[in-house]
């Protein structure tokens, strides 16, 4: 008996899981005068995990961060998929942006100083 329940306790919950994917993000950092800056890139993944990734940008400013896959139970399989993003860089003011769904556009961050 215990062993039929088991079983079919686990093909019910085949399938109630599934992965979410955070849309890539990637462009180019500079400073109003265009000039690139080195800095620092955060991209937080907000859905249900806040999972994080870090980088810093090239010498020419250039960042990427690819996709990241999260498992998210069924019920919130189709809420928003979406992430943040937050450019910090010494001597300029933090700049941060959303990014949504699956595509790629590429973003050119512009930093003030401080």
């Amino acid at each position: 008996m215990n062993r039929l329940f088991i079983i079919l306790l686990l093909l019910s919950l085949s399938g109630c899981a599934v992965i979410s994917i955070s849309p890539e993000v990637e462009g180019v950092v500079r400073d109003s005068n265009g000039v690139p800056v080195v800095a620092n890139i955060e991209v937080t993944h907000k859905t249900l995990d806040n999972k994080t990734k870090s980088l810093t940008t090239d010498n020419e400013g250039n960042f990427k961060v690819s996709r990241m896959r999260v498992w998210t139970p069924i019920p919130f399989s189709a809420i928003r998929i979406w992430a943040e993003v937050r450019v910090t860089a010494s001597g300029y003011e933090p700049y941060e942006y959303e990014i949504e769904g699956f595509e790629n556009t590429p973003k050119v961050v512009e930093l003030k100083k401080k």
